[in-house]
């Protein structure tokens, strides 16, 4: 049987990504220098300062990430602080650090964010300070921010259920896998109604009768966790035809558990990230 295994199933959307970490870091301060009041409270030959907040495990925010701000950093007289945070509680940290930011009187604030009140709040105590504020990772739209920059999750969601689609023409069941990046203490059903990838998913997956997304996985940081979910979803449904992972160290585990089972024939992988060994 023909290997079937898809790994980078969304190459197209990967390389728009891949261009657009160059050039990102000049598009944030474009957007920051575009405000009037940030501008106006410092003279044009004064440094500015500028915390960025990233998440230390995510590939996005690769060299070429912050190649790109570096280079837009010097060509505007900025100052760049970067915060990596590497955690499984990522997004306490995250607000911690953009507290940190808000107490030091930054002159602007870059964050790895996420639409929940917490962060509404930070960010709209920023903003009420005076320090402008662009948004990664997910928009937070009911916040004061600046603007957001990043990928649009529902069409990655519906472009991987597409990709399923092509390569399940018989059907079957699917899984999802992706990192838990919402408080313990909210139940997974909640975590899964702010999901614009698993809506764009499961609206593609409505317009078939052949597809049925019949398990939902959530992994902390570490290949090890992405192995015991990918097992688990092997043990629990034998007859799976594919597996979707949402990050890339995941898209690597889940690899390794199918070869270790033997399914790499017979399971379709797509992964999502532009980690050297996904590409190659």
């Amino acid at each position: 049987m023909t290997r079937r295994w898809f790994i980078g199933g969304l190459f197209t959307l990967l390389i728009v990504i891949f261009i657009g970490s160059v050039i990102t870091g000049a598009y944030l301060f474009t957007q920051i220098n575009m405000n009037e009041e940030f501008n106006s409270t410092k003279g044009p030959n004064k440094t500015y300062h500028i915390a960025v907040i990233v998440d230390g495990y995510h590939s996005t925010y690769s060299t070429q990430f912050k190649a790109g701000l570096d280079k837009a950093a010097a060509e505007n007289d900025i100052a760049l602080e970067y915060w990596d945070i590497k955690s499984n509680n990522i997004v306490e940290e995250c607000l911690k650090q953009l507290d940190m930011a808000i107490q030091s009187k930054v002159d602007g604030v870059i964050v790895h964010a996420f639409n929940n009140e917490g962060f509404v709040e930070a960010i709209n105590r920023a903003e009420a300070a005076g320090i402008p504020v662009v948004i990664l990772n997910e928009d937070v739209p009911t916040s004061t921010r600046l603007t957001y920059v990043g990928i649009n999750r529902y069409n990655i969601g519906a472009r991987v259920a597409q990709i399923f689609q092509e390569q399940l023409p018989e059907g079957g069941n699917v899984a999802l896998i992706e990192k838990n990046l919402y408080d313990k203490s909210v139940a997974v059903d909640n975590a899964e109604k702010v999901d614009l990838m698993l809506m764009g998913i499961q609206e593609v997956f409505s317009k078939y009768n052949t597809l049925n997304l019949s398990q939902i996985k959530y992994t902390d940081v570490g290949l090890l966790s992405a192995e015991a979910v990918t097992t688990e979803i092997i043990n629990e449904e034998n007859s799976i035809k594919g597996i979707f992972c949402a990050d890339g160290q995941d898209t690597l585990g889940v690899l390794q558990v199918l070869t270790d089972f033997n399914r790499l024939n017979d399971v379709v992988i797509i992964g999502f990230d532009d980690l050297p060994e996904i590409l190659t």
